[in-house]
């Protein structure tokens, strides 16, 4: 696999994994009463896991934009 595409994969997981630990401290949190929701409305999980992979994807495009950007610095030999 090209060196590229593993970077882009391993950058994607790891925005993923940011994603998921924003949904959990929010739900944490209970931010705008997002705990009643998951714990006491039916579907409550999947609105957990729909809010965990939205923002992971969010987080992961991101992540992978900054790590694209910060590349074109470093082969024009600034920094």
């Amino acid at each position: 696999m090209p060196p590229l595409v593993r970077l882009f994969i391993r950058q994607g997981l790891f925005g993923l994994a940011l994603g998921i630990v924003f949904a959990m401290l929010v739900v944490g949190f209970n931010v705008a009463n997002l705990r009643h929701l998951v714990v006491k409305v039916e579907g409550g999980t999947l609105a957990f896991w729909l809010l965990a992979f939205f923002s992971g994807s969010v987080f992961g495009g991101a992540h992978i934009a900054i790590t694209v950007m910060m590349m074109a610095g470093k082969e024009d030999g600034e920094e």
